[in-house]
């Protein structure tokens, strides 16, 4: 009896000590497995091949980086017009002219997304589906003082460009605040002092029409993706053919050149080759933007390439490339 308990307990100790070997193995195994799939990898790499729906969730206790404030539908109009859309339909914001604005198909509508209920400008001037829209500071001296910003509209076929006025509530329209004594009477001693409470008026609390400029140029079949837009009047844009553009116009036509036209800055492809024989760029841009503090201009394609453009001492100068970066994620790493 006592042989047989002490072979069972010797039994039982056996089982046990295997068991958590076993287990100490699979720890090990586990370990090295996880040593092995992280030798050589960056923070960076794994950051960048990682799944957007890993960060897609608000971890608890963390600060929300977007706050919703308000809600606004869409204006009455929109939505009709919308229900009857047949190709394309974009929105956006206009922040500098307090005003939201939505494309169904060729209607433009401009409305306040601060006041509820508010009637949308509606422009439906054009006949090709409207694919973007921006806003641009007019240059000195082409439009009429009343013209105080333009609107920028890009077709499938060309960019117009529409005159945008203000106005109070009692009817006076505005001059350009660049434009000096522009609409000022001379005889009135108080017309100053007027002009300049005027002009303290945002334009969001002013009354908006859209005028026609008969200014347009065509895209030669380039799809506009984004614009970039100076202080100066400048009007940058980037398109899906890898090239990046400007928009330049002036006051009359001469005999070497139009008051409004497409002038392509750089390309992946040789300027003087006919438009119909320019195959699509593998790398499209997607993103322009200008940067009047340092006098630069940025661009973004679709695989991540960033490239600088150096504007000149005072921003006017054709765009000259300095620099460019194919890959962020490891000039990040290099830069550790």
């Amino acid at each position: 009896g006592g042989a047989a308990f002490a072979t069972g307990g010797a039994q039982a100790e056996g089982d046990g000590g295997g068991t958590a070997a076993e287990h100490m193995q699979e720890a090990a195994r586990m370990i090295s497995n996880l040593q092995t799939e992280t030798v050589g990898v960056d923070l960076a790499t794994l950051l960048r091949e990682s799944p957007r729906e890993a960060y897609a969730f608000q971890q608890i206790g963390w600060p929300a980086e977007i706050a919703s404030m308000t809600t606004h539908a869409l204006p009455a109009s929109v939505l009709e017009r919308y229900s009857q859309r047949q190709s394309v339909c974009f929105c956006g914001v206009l922040p500098e002219i307090g005003r939201a604005w939505a494309t169904v198909d060729n209607v433009l509508f401009l409305w306040r997304f601060d006041v509820l209920d508010d009637v949308p400008v509606e422009y439906a001037g054009e006949t090709q589906a409207i694919v973007g829209v921006a806003l641009a500071v007019p240059k000195r001296g082409v439009f009429l003082p009343t013209i105080e910003r333009l609107v920028v509209v890009a077709t499938t076929t060309e960019i117009v460009l529409l005159g945008a006025a203000f106005a109070t509530e009692g009817g006076s329209v505005d001059g350009n605040p660049g434009d000096g004594n522009a609409g000022r009477d001379e005889r009135d001693p108080y017309a100053s002092q007027r002009e300049f409470s005027t002009l303290r008026v945002p334009f969001s609390e002013k009354q908006m029409t859209l005028h026609a400029l008969d200014y347009a140029c065509t895209t030669d079949d380039v799809v506009v993706k984004d614009f970039a837009c100076t202080s100066t009047g400048r009007i940058f844009f980037a398109g899906d053919d890898e090239a990046l553009y400007e928009v330049e116009y002036s006051q009359n036509d001469t005999w070497r050149q139009r008051r409004c036209r497409k002038t392509c800055h750089h390309s992946a492809v040789p300027k003087l080759l006919p438009s119909i024989l320019r195959l699509r760029a593998p790398d499209a841009l997607r993103q322009v933007l200008v940067d009047e503090q340092r006098n630069a201009l940025y661009t973004r394609s679709e695989n991540g390439v960033v490239a600088v453009y150096d504007l000149g001492v005072d921003g006017s100068e054709n765009p000259r490339r300095v620099a460019e970066v194919r890959d962020i994620a490891n000039a990040a790493q290099m830069q550790r």
